[in-house]
């Protein structure tokens, strides 16, 4: 299974290894879920060996950062999960003994991990690995040549595992905070700014704060020759549609606004474990903007 992680270099897909390192997956996943990590910066690069991301609050905190377990009760799933950390103890080398560059571990200390992870930048073993890059190896270099690179937003192609409960109430606000946005502005020495993250954020839409649509749904890596009429074609067969397709920084997005909620969860189900658009996996998610607040159909 994969998640699609949008940053401010284009996007990175990790392939995770839910069947070995069941505990380590739980808990990305659901951080992903809740949004804990929007905006968090890569940091500590060591050129050709590796980099880390998925603290959000970094640099004003260096700790490894919050497992799932400190936002919501995962007690029905492992009782490993311990305040801010999860003990990994059952889940060392279960990985192949194998190489690779883009090996994805998450930050340990005496087997008990948060949020935060390593991308190998040079070739390292997978048998600690819970998950690999499958695409994304131009932000990679991007990252080994020392720019800066802000992790945007995430989206999962499909979890494996039910949702705890309240997820989502743990729900993280899609906003930076001030103390983001100051690192973020020191490291671009002041060539971009909020409105302009925004707009890369979501794509150029023109109202950030919009709250999600239940009726939207947003479609990532699109093949540049799929037309709106295409799509709404392909999602029309679970309702009534309209598509907007926009270009990204590196690549194409959509937004499907249905006529009704219940068209547009009845496309998530039979979308969003993986469908292929005219040649390219598409990733099928809920909105977390909208071109606009309100959408009027012709019907």
């Amino acid at each position: 299974m994969s998640v699609l992680l949008e940053t401010t270099k284009g996007n990175i897909v990790f392939d995770l290894e839910y069947d070995k390192f069941p505990l380590q997956s739980y808990n990305f996943l659901k951080l992903c879920k809740i949004n804990y990590y929007f905006f968090s910066p890569f940091f500590d690069l060591a050129p050709d060996k590796s980099v880390k991301c998925g603290n959000p609050h970094f640099p004003q905190d260096s700790s490894k950062g919050q497992a799932i377990g400190a936002f919501v009760d995962t007690t029905s799933f492992s009782k490993s999960f311990t305040g801010d950390v999860v003990s990994i103890e059952t889940e060392k080398n279960a990985g192949p003994e194998t190489e690779a560059i883009g090996t994805v571990k998450f930050v340990n200390e005496d087997d008990k991990v948060g949020s935060v992870f390593s991308i190998s930048l040079g070739p390292a073993t997978k048998k600690d690995a819970f998950a690999t890059v499958a695409e994304g190896f131009s932000v990679l270099e991007t990252l080994n040549n020392g720019e800066h690179v802000q992790l945007l937003h995430t989206h999962i192609l499909h979890d494996p595992f039910d949702d705890p409960n309240k997820i989502e109430e743990a729900k993280k606000e899609l906003r930076p905070t001030k103390a983001q946005l100051e690192y973020f502005n020191s490291r671009e020495a002041g060539q971009t700014t909020f409105e302009s993250m925004a707009l890369e954020l979501v794509g150029g839409l023109s109202d950030y704060k919009a709250q999600p649509s239940p009726s939207t749904l947003f479609v990532a890596r699109l093949n540049p020759v799929t037309s709106e009429g295409a799509l709404e074609t392909f999602f029309g067969r679970f309702g009534s549609c309209k598509v907007s397709i926009f270009q990204g920084k590196k690549t194409l997005y959509a937004f499907v606004e249905f006529a009704e909620k219940q068209m547009a969860e009845k496309a998530y189900l039979g979308t969003s474990a993986g469908c292929i658009i005219d040649g390219n996996r598409v990733v099928v998610d809920f909105s977390q903007s909208v071109r606009k607040s309100k959408t009027s159909f012709d019907m």
